[in-house]
């Protein structure tokens, strides 16, 4: 009887702290992965569409030199963009999100991942394309392929025909995220001018922050001297969705992981408690004695 007493007095609290041990140490590179994940997902999307994104079609040229001004702002980068289909040679399709930018510019300011180009082209026409490594599978392209892009919703022509421009392939970056690397495109302004058939310069700027500085801070301070001209948001608010989920993971993590803590506290208490009981008389007696 008193063996068995013994063995739940010197083993129990030594399992006891074993569970707790485990389940902080669980807690901890559990927490350390989902920072890290965390980490990685925003590199990647804030390299491929920078810390902030001004949308409007009314920014003014004054406005534009003001933002190259404003103390905080790395980089800026107009763009047009919007929803087309690409098509190969052999008439086969596939609905992009493309982005027409300055695209001499593209490795200086997007971090799209590993990229493979060819620089001997020297097309008067402007006509070179970048895209996603998936998409190019999807259509059979390799570098120096011709592509066509058509936008369904502008129609020139009362019969309805929709604007086609073609261009050939310049790069195939893979940035490793499925959705930039199978639907997007990187094209020139001035084809994605005539492509959504519009008049404006650009439709959206985006904006690379200098290192250490707040995002909201600048966001502030964007939303002062743009105004009514255009939206301002964080890579935060219109991946908003993304966000919460990370975040909603990481709680997740830390609530189970907790519990098991919990569960190992509480066992060590109720063994402490166990034991003061079973040595109650032995206490009562030292008691007695003036100890």
């Amino acid at each position: 009887m008193h063996t068995g007493n013994n063995f739940a007095g010197k083993y129990t609290g030594w399992i006891a702290v074993l569970g707790i041990a485990i389940g902080c140490f669980a807690l901890i590179v559990s927490i350390a992965v989902l920072n890290g994940f965390e980490s990685k997902v925003t590199e990647k999307i804030v390299g491929i569409e920078g810390e902030i994104r001004i949308q409007g079609n009314n920014i003014s040229e004054r406005t534009m030199n003001n933002l190259k001004d404003l103390q905080g702002i790395n980089q800026l980068m107009p763009f047009i963009s919007g929803r087309g289909v690409a098509i190969n040679e052999e008439m086969e399709t596939a609905v992009v999100r493309i982005k027409a930018v300055m695209v001499d510019s593209i490795s200086q300011f997007y971090s799209i991942g590993s990229m493979t180009q060819i620089d001997s082209i020297h097309n008067e026409k402007n006509n070179q394309i970048f895209i996603g490594e998936t998409l190019s599978e999807k259509l059979q392209l390799v570098l120096g392929d011709e592509i066509s892009f058509t936008n369904p919703q502008s129609m020139r022509l009362p019969i309805g025909f929709p604007i086609k421009v073609k261009g050939i392939v310049r790069g195939i970056f893979s940035s490793k995220i499925l959705d930039y690397d199978e639907r997007l495109v990187f094209i020139p302004l001035t084809m994605g001018r005539n492509l959504f058939s519009t008049l404006h310069q650009y439709n959206g700027i985006d904006v690379r922050v200098t290192h250490g500085i707040s995002l909201n801070t600048t966001k502030n301070e964007i939303i002062s001297l743009v105004g009514e001209q255009g939206v301002v948001e964080t890579w935060k608010d219109y991946h908003s969705a993304l966000v919460q989920a990370m975040q909603l993971e990481k709680k997740g993590a830390i609530m189970v992981l907790g519990l098991i803590i919990v569960v190992a506290c509480f066992n060590l208490v109720s063994n402490l408690v166990l034991i003061i009981r079973q040595k109650w008389r032995e206490l009562g007696m030292l008691k007695v004695m003036g100890y």
